[in-house]
């Protein structure tokens, strides 16, 4: 990844983050001062919900400025575990908190408080609501195209937070209408939307920190990569992780033993290039490569098979297989492909579609050709069957 791209991430990340505590702070300072003068326990809550998001939205913005800065000797990778470092230590206290809240809740039930300002409160409450709800779309948005969890995690805690506001509204007009435990209840629930808050947060920090592998989504993108470059004989090895908004990776390529070493060079940087430019937030991805072992017995290539993942190893197969037919310009189309097993031995067929019109000598050489070279290039099949359809 380019570092300016790599910056500009990280500029959206903190301009993402700013707009959030300042929707937050607002929001926070108005339900705190009205819930306060109402004396309405919920709406005050609700407040010390929304101070929360302010609080880790400020852990948000230093993580990113700490993330911005220029890797060092003695931090030759970056510093864009900040993020994580700052929210997982935010996260112990909000779970602290919620406890405390939960059990300020239990206390309210048994008494009914003295709502005042019941309009202007309940007024508050549906502004809160609006906020939150904006703010989230926002969040959302900017955490999907920058790929921070943290961001993304907040937009969710914002849905949260339009519940804990329209539980609060609830429990402003019900509690005018004197309607007993109504207060305590709420502040009960919107306590464990904090508590929840906060859970989730030190679980994203602590995986983030353990070097979590991102989506499969972004494995299976990079895999298909590998699979369509046909000079790459096979893979393994394949290792991501996740550091703040960026990713880094690794992979062990095979090539054939006879490549030069000028093109073994120009056949990983194009791979590299190829990857980086399908997975944007790839920050750095190394390619390990070493010559392919063709000599080994056939009996080796099965036990090799037999101790990975048979469905994923075959589907591997059954690409490269594909991709000779395809190559093969004479071939219209062509179906059923199987690769079965029996007696410890894997056999193949496929039925490809031939002109009507053509020779039958020259039909013969195609399936001969097709079939030399699959077995030649697929190591692990004992025989391929071919049937010709007319086109």
């Amino acid at each position: 990844m380019e570092k300016d791209y790599a910056f500009k991430i990280l500029k959206k990340g903190q301009k993402a983050s700013l707009i959030g505590i300042s929707i937050s702070t607002i929001l926070t300072v108005i339900k705190l001062v009205f819930g306060y003068l109402s004396n309405s326990g919920s709406l005050m809550t609700d407040a010390f919900n929304s101070g929360f998001d302010v609080i880790v939205m400020v852990a948000s913005w230093i993580g990113f400025r700490i993330a911005a800065i220029k890797p060092t000797k003695k931090f030759p990778y970056g510093f864009y575990k900040a993020e994580s470092l700052f929210t997982l230590g935010i996260s112990i206290f909000i779970i602290y908190f919620g406890i405390t809240l939960i059990i300020e809740g239990y206390n309210r039930i048994f008494f009914l408080p003295e709502i005042s300002y019941t309009i202007l409160s309940s007024f508050i409450a549906i502004i809160s609501i609006i906020g939150a709800l904006g703010s989230s779309i926002y969040l959302q948005k900017t955490g999907k195209n920058i790929n921070s969890q943290l961001l993304i995690a907040s937009s969710k805690d914002r849905l949260g937070d339009v519940f804990a506001s329209s539980s609060a509204l609830i429990s402003i007009i019900l509690t005018y209408f004197r309607i007993p435990m109504v207060d305590g209840i709420v502040i009960i629930i919107i306590s464990g939307l904090i508590l929840r808050l906060g859970i989730i947060t030190i679980k994203e920090s602590i995986f983030n920190l353990l070097d979590i592998s991102p989506s499969k989504e972004i494995n299976d993108q990079i895999e298909n990569i590998i699979y369509n470059n046909q000079k790459i004989e096979e893979f393994h090895d394949l290792k991501l992780r996740k550091s703040g908004p960026f990713i880094y990776g690794e992979v062990h390529i095979s090539l054939k033993k006879e490549i030069p070493l000028i093109i073994t060079h120009q056949i990983c940087d194009s791979l590299e290039d190829n990857i980086h430019n399908k997975i944007k937030e790839l920050q750095k991805f190394t390619i390990h490569c070493e010559p392919s072992n063709s000599e080994i017995s056939y009996e080796e290539k099965i036990d090799k098979l037999k101790g990975k993942q048979d469905q994923f190893e075959l589907k591997k197969f059954k690409r490269r297989i594909l991709r000779i037919v395809k190559s093969f310009k004479q071939i219209k189309g062509f179906e059923d492909l199987k690769i079965n097993q029996a007696n410890h031995y894997f056999y193949g067929e496929i039925t490809i579609k031939i002109k009507k019109n053509i020779h039958t000598d020259k039909a013969h050489k195609i399936v001969s050709d097709l079939e030399h070279t699959i077995l030649e290039n697929i190591d692990i099949l004992k025989s391929f069957y071919i049937h010709i359809e007319p086109y």
